[in-house]
């Protein structure tokens, strides 16, 4: 079975599922969603439902960004200087 823009339909969560998923309410699904923590839901019906691949290929990219996140902060511990974004950022010593 294919989607009218001949994506191939996966598995669809709905917002039930998506709650379970990340163990919080409807409500803070529907924020994710309007703020880009999630992707966006595909109303079907009147309801809203999640494709399956999509949301675990964000929870990945954010898995990664947060790993990379704190390799920073470690590196930036070890050299004793803050981190911003994920990036040690470098102090100017005083003379």
């Amino acid at each position: 079975m294919t989607a009218t823009n001949d994506r191939p339909l996966g598995r669809r969560l709905p917002t039930r599922l998506m709650c379970e998923r990340y163990g919080v309410v409807d409500r803070t699904i529907n924020r994710w969603e309007k703020t880009g923590v999630i992707p966006q839901a595909e109303w079907i019906n009147g309801r809203k439902y999640w494709d399956e691949e999509r949301v675990e290929k964000r929870d990945r990219e954010r898995m990664l960004a947060q790993t990379r996140g704190q390799a920073a902060q470690q590196i930036a511990d070890k050299l004793c200087m803050p981190a911003r974004n994920g990036v040690a950022l470098p102090t100017r010593r005083r003379r």
